[in-house]
């Protein structure tokens, strides 16, 4: 979404740059399992922010200000875009003054965790606090709840993450296009010793990171339940849907190929019977890929246990599919439930398996609500977004 909107900026004339921070891998663990999951309610008890933890990051930040000090002093707006660079905030108010700085937060922040005096989530909260208190802005997914209590009403700005209708994500792939890159997913589900994608058989999708909030053993069970339920109405395996759980990797997560690991075992462990069927497949950095895997679905889960606004069930609606999501985060505000797929609790397999099935024996159900999908219109595009940002950079709300 930052290439497209960059990319706006420029033939809009105005001056934008967007900067990648050095990179760590020692600090990615810590923002990942100790920042992240933490924040989202997704860290295993016991997990703290240490003292080494917080010098580490310090030095990090340090490393990373001189190569950001000359567009720390030309700009005027700065976005810090989530807590990795939060700890710069103290560096650009000593550098320039006079800039504007929005604090991007894109996770599900669980503000009910912060709330509770002394958990850990409380002593991460105040440590990030501590530098985005500094900011001019604290924008948030258009959900109250993710915004914690010490947040002044004053500061908060709400707005979506967002897609790009015409980049590789979403734009229409041609019959041989699609067949291309479902062929290329195919070949990387042989390279981790799975057998292939039959592009016979219809397949559910959801496409999202190996990651602990991600809902995959909801995934893993709902699949389990829903063939179950067909083998008991005599449906024979060779024409019952696959399942597909497809992601890219992120240099800053550092849990991708642990959790990979773990989603293909758990398969085995749960679902030995139908374990073939449930394709997990981590793929190279490829847009049309991912564009493929979800255009060619019959339709899409987004299962997650706690999520910000999740760009993938936009996704998922400019392809004219449903989707079933749970009411967590911004998937409530995403999906219409009933009209443009269907929304369930975090964790609530059987009624996802239900939703599944009809949406594979039910055809008219299917394209009822895949009508019901194009013809909403979405604001969580660049367009859009852009739009957002200019607003606030003239000193008023984005919508």
């Amino acid at each position: 979404m930052r290439h497209a909107l960059i990319r706006l900026f420029r033939l809009l004339k105005v001056p934008a740059r967007w900067h990648v921070l050095k990179p760590d891998e020692a600090v990615y663990e810590i923002t990942k399992r100790k920042f992240h999951n933490l924040l989202q309610g997704a860290a295993p008890s016991g997990t703290e922010l240490s003292e080494s933890d917080r010098s580490r990051l310090a030095a990090w930040w340090l490393v990373n200000v001189p190569h950001l000090e000359k567009s720390f002093r030309w700009a005027t707006e700065i976005v810090i875009d989530d807590y990795q660079p939060s700890g710069l905030i103290p560096f650009i108010r000593a550098i320039n003054p006079s800039a504007r700085i929005f604090y991007r937060s894109h996770i599900h922040i669980r503000s009910e965790l912060i709330a509770q005096p002394g958990s850990s989530q409380r002593r991460v909260w105040d440590f990030l606090w501590g530098f985005a208190s500094y900011a001019t802005r604290f924008v948030s997914h258009p959900v109250k709840a993710f915004v914690p209590a010490e947040v002044p009403a004053r500061q908060v700005a709400y707005a979506p993450a967002t897609t790009d209708p015409l980049d590789g994500l979403n734009k229409p792939l041609s019959a041989p296009q699609q067949r291309y890159h479902l062929d290329r997913i195919n070949d990387r589900l042989k390279s981790l010793g799975q057998t292939p994608l039959d592009l016979s058989r219809p397949y559910f999708a959801q496409v999202a990171r190996f990651d602990p909030s991600k809902g995959i053993a909801t995934v893993i069970e709902s699949y389990r339940l829903l063939r179950l339920r067909l083998r008991r109405e005599g449906v024979a395996d060779e024409r019952a849907p696959q399942f597909l759980l497809a992601g890219h990797g992120a240099i800053d997560d550092i849990q991708g190929e642990e959790m990979f690991r773990w989603t293909r075992e758990e398969a085995q462990r749960r679902a030995p019977d139908f374990a073939a069927d449930i394709k997990a497949v981590t793929l190279p950095h490829s847009d049309q890929a991912l564009n493929a895997a979800l255009a060619g679905s019959l339709a899409a889960t987004q299962l997650s246990d706690a999520e910000g606004f999740e760009v993938k069930v936009t996704e998922a609606g400019l392809k004219g599919k449903a989707v079933v999501g749970t009411r967590v985060g911004g998937i409530a505000l995403q999906i219409q439930d009933g009209k443009t797929g269907h929304l369930i609790a975090a964790g609530d397999a059987a009624a996802a398996a239900a939703h599944l099935y009809r949406l594979w024996a039910d055809a008219g159900h299917r394209r009822r609500l895949e009508r019901n999908v194009r013809a909403r219109r979405s604001t969580a595009i660049t367009v859009y977004n852009a739009l957002r940002w200019l607003r606030l950079a003239r000193g008023a709300d984005p919508d």
